[in-house]
This record gives structure tokens, C-alpha cells and sequence, in this order.
């Protein structure tokens, strides 16, 4: 037998001899968050045995401990419904109307818990982990000062973060390609307005869960960041919440893997766990460095807020070549882009519950890999429980909250009249993006389009071109960029993207040399003084301006210094002059104050930042 440790940040393995465990279950639950509760409850509900281990002195996770207690995105259905439902009918609504009571949340978990039959321990962790032949056997737990060994079937890492894991050695990814830069944090300030108690939720910063220095720095900073917010004349300061809010963890080879590619397609699986809904939530501002695929979609289509019902499949949350080990958490085996939209609180607790249904019939059975149970009665059971598809007639549509929460149903059109009445407006993105879908056959009237005396159709047009990879858009594109301003489209509730800026990354990805002075001018000081960046001076949702930060400028010069790369990665011999250009734009950092009027903490990547990769690639 084997017994894996984490040492320093590094999975040791050693030989040992065969244990004879201080108690056994079925299923040992590692942290009892959003997930890891509701998959307990439903194991032990389903019949089998189960003990949970949690590091803090309460379950519930983010929605508790992280006072992140109303839910943004995900599909209805399933136990949480009535839970949210009886803690509201206990206190009423202390909190803004669509929040929880974080306290009454955590008695009620706790007190389902309990009445399945799950053992709790609390202020208790995972020491190590036992493996023979690739298949788990237990682990040694840290309970109340004393080392326990505990025998299981089962073992999930519903932590979060990876940790058992990475116990066991585990390869793991964190964050985009570009950087590793995964999404950016939040730090909640919970307080008291008037007759309510309400919270904050933005972004915090980029942060490093798993190095301790920089994870501390950035936690401190981002709680000292509260008291410099301004304040209605009414609100009064309660608390900080004790657990961070970090919207990403690490991410593993799974039996299966899902894609921002998978989500776009609406793929369908043969082994679906349950179903999800949420757009692409990616935070931060540095879209320029994010993936071409995430790019085309958030960026030239500007369809960020699009939200559509993803299939989750079952081997997600199983380690490849792994027996008894799942990750029921918002680590699961996804890329960065899927993982935005797959970790909402509602979703996590539905996956935890369709998973231990999973666990307790893989237990039921005799088999220790959830590969091996019956797909259709898996679906069958959760389908039962009500928390497959809590919206069985969406696919894909835009999802308004203010003044009234609605659903808009969207198609992608096939009609070219339908295609060049959306193209000639300040909403294009469904047009767009149909256009890629149809590829070939809309090459022709695309170009016709384009010399349209409508600017609207004139330039939506060449910008469908480009996402097509059609040369023949280059012109009107470079037009685009010359003619700049801060026009931006409006398909979405916020995060509208600058057409300037999507001319920008096309032209960069055509690798087009014609440009380059065009973008080396955007780079220079004199660029600011341009009324462009001046226009928006009011925090605007919709638009993605906010406070302490030009986005205007900032989109445009990031993605001025990223089309550069492209253009020198394409072309050698435009690389010295490139890399002068790019040098030269930030040797004296005086473009960080055009920026930002935030000097610390910044919940985007500088440029600063950027440069040092620049140097690296160029």
C-alpha cells in the first residue's frame, strides 16, 4: 500500500504496510462547501455511510462563510430550494430581498446533515491519503488533535482548491494559458442599510491560492480596500466575511473534460450528470490575453452575457485512471472559460446532490469507479430528485434582471435579411456569430454588405468578415482603427465591447503589417489626450466603466501591445522594431496613471505585468 502526504507543497509517496482502519465508511467527504454538503446529504440520503470533514467550524461554504448568499446564475431544482425556502420562512428577510441568512443557512444544513445520518467533524483535516493499485483505501484525518485512519470506499475532494489532489500528486492546471491568471477574487463586506443587511461582491484582484505569501498579501489588501469604498449615508459596517472569495480553483485530467467549446456547441454527452446555466461569467478587464476561441465570442461577438444550459457529464469530477477518488466541487475537470460557468452556488449544490447519487449506487453495486453504474438510472434517480434540468425549455438566451427578472430565448439566424438588419444595428453579436456558424455561404453577401452607405452594416459586416479569417476585411478594419471612438455595441447587459477594439484583435490575428504604426501611435502618451477617453466619467454597468479604472483606454492599449505580438510572432523581421515599440511604451510606467487611479490591488493586469511576457515572446 501506498501513503501519499503533502510536504512543502509537494506530493510525497512512501510504502507502508497494510492498516487496519479506525473507522470505516462508505464515503468521506473532504470540506463541506456548496458541493460538498449537498453531496453528502444526498449520499447518506440514498443509504450509505458517510463522514465529513471540514477545516472551519460550519458547512455551507461560500454562501455561508463567504456571505456570497444570493445566486447569480444556475438552474433551479433540487434540495437547495427548500432549504433556501425554510431559512427564509425562519428569519424573513433581514437580508436585501434576494439574499440569504447566512447563520440560519448554516443551522439548517447542519440540522439536514444530521438527520441523514452524516457524521461531522469539524475544525478537522486530511492529513494524507492511502492508494493501493491506483484505488483509494482511506486517509489519515486530524481529528480534534489525533490522528485517525479512516477507511472508505469513496473518497471526494470537495475543498475547492485541489487539496487532496494535489496529496496525491495530481497534475493540475490554474488559470488561463496566457498567464495562469485564473479569475480575479472577491473580498465581501457585509453591512447594514437602512432596514436591510446587504454585502458587497466586486473584484478584488488576481490571487494565488496556493502560495501562502501572496495569497495572504492580497487578502489583506483587498479587506483594507473596503474602507476606502464610498458609502450611502445610512450604511453602517458589521463585518468582513471570514472565508475569501476566490472564484477558481485548479482544474485536472478528467475521464472526461469539459470546454468552452463543448458549452458554445451545446454538446450533448451519453453520461450527463446534470445540467448547468450560466453565461461565460469570466471576471476581470485584461481581455486581451485571455483564448482566440473565448475572444471571438466575448470580445467580436460580444456575447458575454448569453447564457445557456451546459451538459455536465459524469467523468468531470472523476480523476483519470483513478478508482474511488471524485471532485465534487468547482474543481472539476474543465478549462478556465467552463469553470466560470459552471461554479455558480445554485449549480454546486445541485452537483453535489446529483453526485451522491452517483456514489451511494456505485457503492450499492459493488464498484469503486462511477463509470461503471448505469447512466440512464443515474439520470433516472436525479431526474426523480428534480435537480437534472431545473429548465427543460431553455437551450441559450439572454437572462434580464433589472427592473424584472426575464428569459429571452435566442436562435442563431439563417435568413440573410434577418443576418443584415441585425448587422445594421448597435446590437450585432447574434448576426455575428451566425455568420461563423455558416462560415462559407455568407462570404458573398458579407462583402456586399460591406459597401453599404449604413456605417453600422458597413463595419459590423467587415468585423464578421475578420472573425471568418476573410482578408478582404483588412481596409475597412484598419478604417475602423483610424477612424477610433469609444462606440461600443450593446447586445448585453454589461460588458459591451468597443468596435475599435474588436478591429484591434482581428487585425492582429491577420497579422497585418499595415497597421502596426496605426497601433504604436495608440501606445504613446499623446494617444491619451484623444476626447475618446474622456467621454465616460460616470461608473456605467452596462458598459463596463467603473471607478478607479479607463476602460476605454485600457482595452485599447492592451490590445494594441497583443495585436503587436501576433503581428511579430507572424513576421521575424518585424520583431526588434516591435519590441521597441512595446518597450518604449512602458519604460517609464507613466502609462499605468493614464489607466488606473488604483496604484495597489488592482483587479486587472497592468501592462507592466504583460511586458515581462511580451520580452519573453518577442
Amino acid at each position: 500500500m501506498d501513503y501519499y502526504e503533502l510536504r512543502d507543497g509537494i506530493s510525497r509517496k512512501e510504502k507502508c504496510e497494510d492498516i487496519t482502519f479506525d473507522i470505516q465508511y462508505d464515503l468521506l467527504v473532504a470540506g463541506l462547501g456548496s458541493a460538498g454538503t449537498y453531496l453528502a446529504m444526498s449520499a447518506a440520503r440514498e443509504g450509505i455511510s458517510v463522514l465529513g470533514i471540514e477545516r472551519g467550524n460550519c458547512c455551507g461554504g461560500m454562501s455561508v462563510q463567504g456571505s456570497v448568499n444570493g445566486h447569480y446564475n444556475g438552474c433551479p431544482g433540487g434540495s437547495y430550494e427548500k432549504d433556501d425556502s425554510d431559512v427564509a420562512d425562519k428569519v424573513g428577510r433581514i437580508y436585501t430581498p434576494y439574499y440569504n441568512h447566512p447563520d440560519a443557512k448554516k443551522l439548517k444544513l447542519e440540522k439536514r446533515l444530521r438527520e441523514y445520518g452524516v457524521k461531522i467533524e469539524y475544525r478537522s483535516v486530511i492529513l494524507g491519503v492511502y492508494v493501493q493499485n491506483d484505488e483509494i483505501k482511506g486517509a489519515k484525518l486530524l481529528i480534534d488533535g489525533k490522528k485517525i485512519n479512516c477507511g472508505c470506499k469513496f473518497l471526494s475532494d470537495s475543498t475547492s482548491d485541489g487539496h487532496i489532489l494535489r496529496i496525491l500528486g495530481i497534475k493540475g492546471s490554474y488559470g488561463r494559458d496566457f498567464d495562469g491568471a485564473a479569475a480575479p477574487f472577491s473580498s465581501v463586506k457585509v453591512l447594514r442599510r437602512g432596514d436591510f443587511i446587504t454585502r458587497t461582491n466586486h473584484d478584488s484582484g488576481y490571487i494565488n491560492p496556493y502560495d501562502d505569501k501572496t495569497f495572504s498579501e492580497a487578502c489583506i489588501r483587498a479587506h483594507g480596500q473596503h474602507f476606502g469604498d464610498k458609502e450611502q449615508e445610512n450604511d453602517r459596517f458589521l463585518y468582513i466575511a471570514p472565508l475569501i472569495g476566490n472564484r477558481e480553483g485548479m482544474t485536472f485530467e478528467g475521464e472526461q473534460t469539459l470546454t468552452l467549446a463543448d458549452i458554445l456547441e451545446e454538446k450533448v454527452w451519453e453520461n450527463e450528470l446534470f445540467c448547468a446555466f450560466s453565461d461565460i461569467d469570466k471576471h476581470g478587464f485584461d481581455r486581451a490575453f485571455e483564448s482566440e476561441l473565448f475572444k471571438e465570442w466575448f470580445v467580436v461577438s460580444n456575447l458575454s452575457t448569453v447564457t445557456f444550459k451546459i451538459r455536465v457529464p459524469l467523468g468531470v469530477i472523476i480523476p483519470k485512471g483513478k478508482r474511488g477518488l471524485i471532485s465534487v466541487s468547482r474543481c472539476i475537470s474543465t478549462d478556465t472559460y467552463a469553470s466560470a460557468a459552471v461554479r455558480m452556488n445554485i449549480d454546486m449544490y445541485r452537483l453535489g446532490e446529483a453526485s451522491g447519487v452517483a456514489v451511494a449506487m456505485a457503492v450499492k453495486n459493488g464498484v469503486n469507479s462511477l463509470l461503471d453504474i448505469s447512466a440512464p438510472e443515474l439520470k433516472s434517480r436525479v431526474e426523480e430528485l428534480g435537480c437534472f434540468d431545473g429548465y427543460p425549455d431553455r437551450k441559450k438566451g439572454f437572462v434580464e434582471r433589472f427592473p424584472v427578472r426575464k428569459y429571452i430565448e435566442i436562435q442563431w439566424l439563417n435568413n440573410f435579411e434577418d443576418i443584415r438588419e441585425a448587422l445594421s444595428g448597435d446590437c450585432p453579436g447574434i448576426a455575428i456569430w451566425s455568420c461563423r456558424i455558416m462560415g462559407e455561404k455568407c462570404r458573398e453577401r458579407l462583402m456586399e454588405f460591406t459597401q453599404s452607405e449604413n456605417i453600422n452594416l458597413r463595419y459590423n459586416s467587415a468585423v464578421a468578415l475578420g472573425l471568418l479569417r476573410d482578408e478582404q476585411s483588412i481596409p475597412i478594419l484598419r478604417e475602423i482603427v483610424e477612424n477610433r471612438c469609444e462606440y461600443h455595441y450593446l447586445d448585453c447587459r454589461r460588458s459591451n465591447q468597443l468596435r475599435s477594439v474588436i478591429a484591434i484583435y482581428l487585425l492582429g490575428r491577420f497579422g497585418d503589417m499595415g497597421i502596426i504604426d496605426e497601433l504604436s501611435d495608440i501606445l504613446k502618451p499623446e494617444e491619451y489626450s484623444k476626447k475618446m477617453y474622456h467621454t465616460y466619467k460616470e461608473t456605467n454597468y452596462k458598459l463596463s466603466i467603473v471607478e478607479g479604472l479607463n476602460s476605454v483606454y485600457y482595452q485599447h492599449f492592451s490590445f494594441s501591445c497583443e495585436a503587436l505580438l501576433d503581428i511579430a510572432k507572424m513576421h521575424p523581421e518585424k520583431r526588434d522594431a516591435i519590441n521597441k515599440i512595446l518597450l518604449d511604451a512602458v519604460k517609464d510606467k507613466s502609462y499605468i496613471a493614464r489607466i488606473t487611479s488604483h496604484q495597489e490591488g488592482i483587479y486587472f493586469k497592468l501592462a507592466e505585468d504583460i511586458i515581462k511576457r511580451i520580452k519573453n515572446r518577442t
